[in-house]
């Protein structure tokens, strides 16, 4: 596979073998990327079952939230910005972003935003489409993205 792309969206769970699985399809590839947008998105019932275990050492459940965000939203960070480093090879412009929802949704929202031409989701497996194999994640994004979406197959 070979060509130009504009912008292309790289959602992450910081599973490294994800990442390596990217890393090594990208370096294989003839593929040229302008903008590589890497996305990690907190799940909200992650963030609500946090906020749920907190709440009685915070003043109210509001804060219990904003802690538990914060906190989600720094380590979601950190580990963006060591990716991205590794990205750095293989787009002009790497840009990190951290949201919060339903990841399928919001990585299908986000490919909408920013107009991508492509989503590259690494998965574990490649044969057959049912969810059980596939990740629910990367099933919601294949089912409801207008965009291109390229899987990425997981070394064994």
């Amino acid at each position: 596979m070979h060509g130009m792309f504009q912008r292309v969206l790289f959602p992450t769970d910081f599973s490294e073998e994800a990442v390596v699985a990217i890393d090594r399809f990208l370096s294989s590839s003839e593929i040229k990327i302008r903008e590589l947008i890497v996305l990690h998105v907190i799940d909200s019932k992650l963030l609500e079952a946090i906020a749920e275990a907190t709440r009685r050492s915070h003043g109210s459940e509001a804060q219990a939230r904003e802690a538990a965000f914060s906190l989600l939203k720094g380590e979601a960070e950190e580990k963006l910005k060591s990716i991205c480093e590794r990205m750095r090879q293989h787009a002009e412009v790497v840009k990190a972003e951290v949201r919060v929802g339903r990841p399928s949704e919001e990585i299908v929202e986000a490919a909408e935003e920013y107009d991508v031409d492509l989503i590259l989701i690494p998965s574990k497996s490649t044969v057959g489409i049912q969810s059980f194999v596939f990740g629910s994640v990367s099933l919601g994004v294949l089912e409801m993205s207008s965009k291109p979406v390229l899987v990425v197959k997981l070394p064994e």
